[in-house]
């Protein structure tokens, strides 16, 4: 049992620089400089070990010598430690003196060198990383001799913390490759997104809503809040916005807005819907603003009707042409083509699709090809 001027000292000073260290590696040298003198050694160092290539590195080090770093780096793979350590648990302590003692660690060349070298009597460790082919540890070692027990229960009593370090690590980069392909797949998208709350504040804006911003002709982003040329915009998009979020769940939802455009052009076409909510019923909800350019009809990808319908790169740029509005001669002269090429290259399509007429063709890849959702 640790005694309870050591947990308050423990808790104090070093049981943070766990949970720090867990999300900024850089934190491990104030991790290292703290354990230490906490089990009253003289050494310590964190190593990363590769278990499939046998190579280290020492990310920190207290009292370390730069030669004893690169011997490790070079021949940690024969460490007796770094095996045990790679079948132990994150938070377990290993003790030499119970697991592998210091005197059998001598048994090869590198530990050794090592260990004689350093003057070492006795050492304790934990791992700290869950993970089948990197073991990353940390090792204390003592010059003075044998590490007793109140040592090794200190060190036990952080592993507690480690352990829940390492979990709560886990959890927070599964959340944040979660956010980085919602976000990656938000940016694929060609309309835009806004993610907003009812006050106007931007929670989340996708690639294509930025760029519609940027132009600055029917709104805006500033200060991380939607802004509008004139306050009857933003007064219809707050009662739309209502609406939305008054109805109860699966009654339908949505709520269709325009924001017009001072150059002239015609008015982006906005869908309102309502987001999840979150667990905290007294958190503000938060709406999607699904936003479509008129003047940039979305149409099938080429390469999508490509693959799905089993045409030729020039055939599924006709195919996508049409579905885009283009007349035939409109595609021929955009394309660089003459009109045969481009007539003789749509009955290909129409062959290779069963279809009739371009009519047939174009109800075709509409309804079957997948295009950018609104």
């Amino acid at each position: 049992m640790i005694d309870l001027l050591s947990a308050r000292q423990a808790n104090e000073s070093i049981v943070p620089l766990i949970y720090e260290a867990a999300a900024e590696p850089r934190r491990l040298v104030d991790l290292v400089r703290a354990v230490v003198p906490f089990l009253d050694c003289q050494l310590g160092f964190v190593t990363v070990s590769h278990l499939p290539s046998g190579r280290g590195q020492v990310l920190a080090s207290v009292g370390f010598p730069a030669a004893a770093e690169d011997l490790w780096e070079r021949c940690h793979a024969s460490s007796k430690w770094v095996q045990i350590a790679a079948r132990a648990a994150p938070g377990q302590v290993l003790h030499a003196t119970r697991t592998t003692p210091v005197d059998q660690l001598l048994d090869t060349p590198a530990e050794r060198e090592l260990l004689q070298t350093l003057g070492v009597r006795d050492a304790v460790g934990i791992k700290l990383l869950d993970s089948t082919r990197l073991v990353v540890a940390m090792a204390v070692l003592s010059t003075k001799g044998r590490l007793g027990e109140p040592v090794v229960d200190r060190l036990r009593f952080l592993g507690a913390h480690v352990a829940r370090s390492v979990e709560l690590h886990r959890r927070v980069s599964a959340l944040g490759k979660q956010s980085l392909a919602f976000e990656q797949g938000m940016d694929a998208l060609r309309s835009g997104v806004l993610v907003l709350r009812p006050s106007g504040e931007v929670v989340h804006q996708n690639a294509r809503a930025r760029r519609m911003a940027s132009h600055e002709d029917g709104f805006s982003v500033r200060a991380g809040r939607i802004q509008f040329p004139d306050v009857e915009t933003w007064d219809r998009l707050e009662e739309t916005i209502q609406q939305v979020l008054s109805r109860a769940p699966g009654t339908g939802e949505r709520e269709w807005f325009r924001i017009e455009r001072p150059s002239g052009k015609r008015g982006y076409l906005v869908a309102v819907t309502p987001a999840t909510p979150g667990i905290d019923v007294q958190e503000e909800r938060v709406v999607v603003l699904w936003m479509t350019d008129p003047e940039e009809p979305l149409a099938p990808d080429a390469c999508a009707i490509a693959a799905l319908l089993g045409l030729t790169p020039a055939e599924s740029r006709v195919g996508a042409a049409l579905a885009a509005g283009q007349s035939l001669r409109e595609y021929a002269a955009s394309a660089g083509i003459s009109v045969g090429t481009a007539r003789w290259t749509l009955k290909c399509v129409l062959n290779k699709t069963n279809t009739r007429s371009q009519v047939d063709l174009v109800r075709l890849i509409t309804q079957n090809i997948p295009s950018p959702p609104f």
